[in-house]
């Protein structure tokens, strides 16, 4: 799990409007498990009535997994009550928590390797990329995923495709930052959210 400053905690925790938010944007949550002195922030996203999905190294430090905070676009913050599994493989992880009634869910696209799809960055703003490959349970796509975007949806239309992970780190070049986006497969989830069929 990355280990950020609380600055940077704050400033990853979606900031969310009252301005007519798309469907999409009222699904997304904020993620954050407190360990110690220590914010670990994240996103993800309404999957069910009462289930959020989010990446699992978001709610995971040193092979234990901790019972996240979440924060809805409404401006609601609670507390999970369960965590439902985890796909370390895929680093995939499902809660159990009290969805306000207003916050919609999203469906699950069965179209496993969409040709584009997009993604909100810290700002909420629509980024859109293309896809890459597909490997060890995951999707890449031509996106550069920030610290703080980790656990969010991946979309294409308005149907979830994926859970950005992360992305593979050239350490030859000594970057600050990953790329390809890396996404969570979103197969395993199907049992527990609303699948809709691809147009």
């Amino acid at each position: 799990m990355f280990r950020i400053s609380l600055l940077l905690a704050f400033l990853a925790v979606p900031k969310f409007g009252y301005t007519q938010p798309d469907l999409p944007q009222k699904s997304l949550v904020a993620v954050s498990v407190t360990v110690g002195n220590t914010v670990f922030t994240g996103r993800g996203v309404v999957i069910a009535p009462k289930i959020v999905a989010t990446a699992h190294h978001v709610i995971e430090d040193n092979g234990h997994s901790y019972l996240p905070e979440i924060g809805f676009s409404n401006g609601t913050k609670v507390r999970s009550t369960e965590i439902i599994k985890t796909w370390k493989e895929r680093d995939l992880a499902i809660v159990r928590v009290s969805v306000p009634d207003e916050i919609p869910v999203i469906e699950l696209s069965d179209d496993p390797e969409p040709a584009e799809a997009w993604s909100y960055d810290l700002s909420l703003n629509r980024k859109s990329y293309r896809y890459c490959i597909t490997n060890d349970g995951s999707n890449y796509f031509d996106y550069t995923p920030r610290s703080g975007e980790s656990g969010g949806p991946v979309f294409s239309g308005n149907r979830l495709v994926g859970i950005v992970s992360g992305g593979h780190i050239w350490l030859k070049e000594k970057r600050n930052h990953t790329w390809p986006l890396r996404a969570g497969r979103i197969e395993v989830l199907r049992e527990y959210g609303t699948t809709a069929k691809a147009n």
